[in-house]
């Protein structure tokens, strides 16, 4: 996540609800493979009943901004999870909800995000994400149950070992569209 004072967010936001697109930088790795350091990404103003599972979205907690992608709404708020995170971020509030990203841009290239080919591997990639995360749950309940506690591995090591795999599925799938738009 990268840091921006307040006043640049809110101007951006303002910005992006006069219908302009926001361009910001990359700067973590939450999102990869899809996301890199360094690559931009260009925001439209969204509204929230447009927003569908496996869109990137831009969004704003406790004054830092954060580019995940949309995972589902509910009564707790709204769901958002990194590609290379193995859980969704805690619920964000609607209107934290800032921009939808795009287009992204790599090396001067720019990839639009809405042509069916990223949108096909986003809900891939969404189902993936689902399917790690019931896995982890399922892998930590079982081992909680057969062994003592002091032998559970640790939850990050779990994560890797689990996420593992998915990571490499989403690097095929997101690389090899990336690259043939690019």
């Amino acid at each position: 996540m990268e840091r921006y004072n307040h006043l640049a967010q809110e101007m951006g936001q303002v910005y992006l609800e006069k219908g302009g697109l926001l361009r910001l930088t990359v700067s973590g790795r939450s999102m990869a493979p899809l996301l890199l350091p360094g690559d931009i990404l260009w925001f439209e103003g969204i509204s929230t009943a447009d927003l569908q599972p496996g869109d990137l979205v831009l969004a704003r907690r406790a004054g830092e901004m954060v580019t995940h992608r949309f995972l589902y709404a509910d009564g707790s708020g709204w769901h958002l999870k990194g590609d290379a995170c193995s859980f969704p971020d805690a619920a964000f509030t609607e209107d934290a909800l800032i921009g939808r990203a795009v287009i992204l841009e790599r090396n001067g290239r720019k990839i639009d995000l809405k042509i069916p080919e990223m949108q096909a591997a986003a809900r891939k990639v969404l189902w993936f994400s689902n399917l790690e995360a019931n896995l982890f749950s399922t892998v930590k309940d079982f081992l909680s149950k057969i062994l003592p506690s002091q032998l559970i591995p640790r939850t990050r090591f779990l994560q890797r070992l689990i996420g593992s795999p998915f990571r490499w599925i989403n690097y095929m799938l997101l690389s090899r569209i990336v690259s043939k738009e690019s």
